[in-house]
């Protein structure tokens, strides 16, 4: 119950973290709902290993230390290439890190695909092949783990 967690976590002062990468891509989600968010887009955004994405919402920025600042979280990229930083970026691109651009380069296209394609078709085609893969693993006499989720667990 994503809504009853967002409210406890307010009441008490506490910030949210979503791991979204069993959603991204296939579910509906909206990241700025969380303070974080951070996604492996190997699985449901059909991106190479490797690429990951962390979304930071603007008012939670001030209460994450970036722990690997490099030459693109700082704040004059012209002026740190060498050396400590000696100032960070005002804004989320003090989260930033060199990035593997052949990773990159191709999730581009699979996110791309993900985007025309669109979400609610995603879902509806990765649900139907999960609902018939249980269906089949049924009628072998498996029990799988009941759920309408496209991820298929069995004991």
């Amino acid at each position: 119950d994503l809504p009853a967690v967002r409210e406890a976590a307010a009441a008490h002062g506490a910030r949210t973290l979503l791991d979204a990468t069993q959603a991204m891509g296939w579910l509906p989600l909206a990241a700025d709902a969380y303070d974080y968010t951070l996604t492996g887009a190997f699985k449901w955004l059909l991106c190479p290993r490797g690429v990951s994405f962390l979304t930071v919402r603007e008012d939670a920025q001030e209460s994450l230390a970036p722990l690997h600042a490099g030459l693109l979280a700082a704040a004059d990229t012209s002026d740190s290439t060498y050396g400590p930083l000696a100032e960070l970026a005002p804004d989320a691109r003090r989260f930033d890190e060199p990035v593997a651009l052949l990773a990159y380069h191709g999730a581009a296209a699979s996110l791309t695909l993900v985007e025309e394609t669109g979400v609610d078709a995603i879902r509806a085609h990765d649900t139907a092949l999960a609902a018939r893969y249980r269906a089949g693993l049924a009628a072998l006499g498996h029990a799988p783990v009941p759920g309408t989720s496209p991820i298929v667990s069995v004991p």
